[in-house]
């Protein structure tokens, strides 16, 4: 795997497949960041240049269940048309916590989505 600085990583392919007209239709991004203890939550604007953090959830108080709810009302809230799902930590319990945000965003939702994982 190659690393890319986030800038280059935004310039070079992100920005690549938001452009294209056919693929997607113009709206925000959610990022939703994973780690051992909560998953944050931030917003981008209109043009996806910048994210605004939204919130972070306490991943003990919180089920996947109710996330799912969250984030259903943040899709038709924000005009939601992708994801960036990230983690800083390869902890085995955050991975698995990741996988788990993953398929839910790939199957549960059943919308046409982007949805980019970044692994530090």
């Amino acid at each position: 795997m190659r690393y890319m600085k986030p800038v280059n990583f935004y310039k070079e392919i992100f920005k690549e497949i938001l452009i294209k007209s056919d693929y997607l239709k113009p709206g925000r991004l959610l990022g939703l960041d994973v780690s051992d203890k909560y998953v944050s939550l931030a917003v981008s604007d209109w043009k996806n240049l910048t994210a605004v953090p939204l919130r972070a959830l306490d991943r003990q108080e919180i089920n996947m269940s109710s996330m799912a709810d969250m984030i259903q009302s943040l899709i038709s809230e924000y005009n939601l048309v992708g994801f960036v799902v990230g983690t800083k930590h390869a902890k085995p319990m955050v991975s698995l916590y990741v996988m788990i945000v993953q398929d839910y965003l790939l199957f549960a939702l059943r919308r046409d989505y982007v949805i980019f994982f970044l692994f530090d």
